[in-house]
């Protein structure tokens, strides 16, 4: 009777004192968390003194060459359009986006809705009349936001924004079926479509891309969704190559000295900009250090740590007999849910690690 007591109330002694250590544990973490945020903030700073990262952008500001809006920066309408002009579309399109219908599958068990677009080439009188539906302009805008980093893509509305489904869709003038819909809300989606093919048909490199192409032209919409889905888009390097090759086309345009003047002093502002990301990509891989350390102790801590010091108090036998009685009332849920947010802030990290990576490769 006397061991028994003994043992339990060494079980609730060590129980409480295994918590108190996951407590300090996590103090701990998240104070070395706010550590390398304060570190991170202070090397920033210093990086803005030292490199007057800051002033210089003003003085770009003032020479008319960037601007800002918020933690954005940007090229200033005068330059940018120097730029878009060399890019800018010959070949002029009408584009019409109208007749949504809804359509069902063979068995009638499932439907959607279709749309009309029609693209006609003034220059070659050429005219294109195509079926699409929501998901292939889905897919198109997410390989060009991909593929075209820097061009303006413009945003589709959500599917569910404005309730056009099959379902609601029917008895309109469009369809031909019974049922009942604001023929406004059908026209909104019908002139949302318009507006994102128009500014991707602004564009030259965009209106010319084999992917916009297909989309326009390819009869069959099945085998279109089977293309979009399928289609491989562009890596980082491919992206950079890509742009390097188009750029290369300025080389053969005439350069006054103030577009030289510019484009020298944006040019350093870049690189000093590259080094401030440097900086912080260094932070995130700190980070990201910190954040393994601190999860792999607490994975290792239940099974490892746990039935060591317990053996402290106990005999190794008596110890080994506890340890699975001790461990199931342990709350286990506590480590498993510091864990699972530890996890979730490494994924941030990597993302930001991933992302400084791509900019300064």
């Amino acid at each position: 009777m006397l061991k028994n007591n003994y043992n339990q109330e060494q079980k609730q002694s060590t129980k409480q004192q295994g918590n108190d250590l996951a407590t300090q544990l996590m103090a701990e973490i998240k104070q070395d968390e706010a550590n390398f945020i304060k570190d991170g903030y202070n090397e920033f700073k210093h990086l803005d003194e030292n490199e007057n990262v800051t002033q210089e952008f003003k003085q770009l500001q003032d020479q008319n060459i960037v601007e800002r809006s918020g933690s954005t920066f940007f090229l200033t309408e005068n330059i940018y359009h120097q730029i878009t002009n060399i890019f800018k579309v010959e070949t002029q399109y009408e584009i019409q986006v109208h007749s949504p219908e809804v359509v069902k599958s063979k068995l009638g068990l499932k439907k959607h809705v279709e749309f009309t677009v029609q693209l006609a080439n003034l220059k070659e009188n050429k005219v294109w009349t195509v079926k699409r539906r929501y998901k292939s302009f889905k897919f198109l805008e997410t390989i060009l936001k991909n593929d075209w980093p820097g061009i303006y893509i413009p945003p589709l509305p959500e599917r569910a924004m404005d309730n056009i489904t099959a379902d609601n869709l029917l008895n309109t003038t469009y369809s031909g079926l019974s049922g009942s819909y604001s023929l406004q809300k059908i026209d909104e989606r019908c002139r949302h479509f318009e507006y994102f093919l128009i500014k991707i048909m602004d564009n030259r490199l965009l209106a010319e891309s084999q992917v916009v192409q297909t989309f326009l032209t390819m009869p069959n919409l099945k085998h279109l969704l089977k293309y979009l889905k399928n289609y491989k888009m562009m890596d980082m390097k491919q992206i950079v190559d890509k742009y390097t090759s188009i750029f290369s086309i300025f080389r053969t345009l005439p350069m006054t000295e103030e577009i030289k003047t510019k484009y020298v002093a944006f040019s350093k502002w870049t690189r000093r900009v590259k080094l401030r990301l440097m900086k912080m990509n260094q932070i995130a891989k700190r980070l990201k250090q910190n954040f393994n350390e601190g999860y792999n102790a607490l994975n290792n801590f239940k099974d490892k740590f746990l039935i060591g010091y317990m053996e402290k108090f106990l005999e190794y036998d008596d110890a080994s007999q506890m340890y699975p009685a001790l461990k199931d009332d342990f709350k286990p849920e506590v480590f498993d849910e510091i864990c699972d947010l530890m996890q979730n802030e490494l994924y941030d990290v990597l993302s930001l690690e991933n992302a400084f990576d791509d900019i300064n490769n």
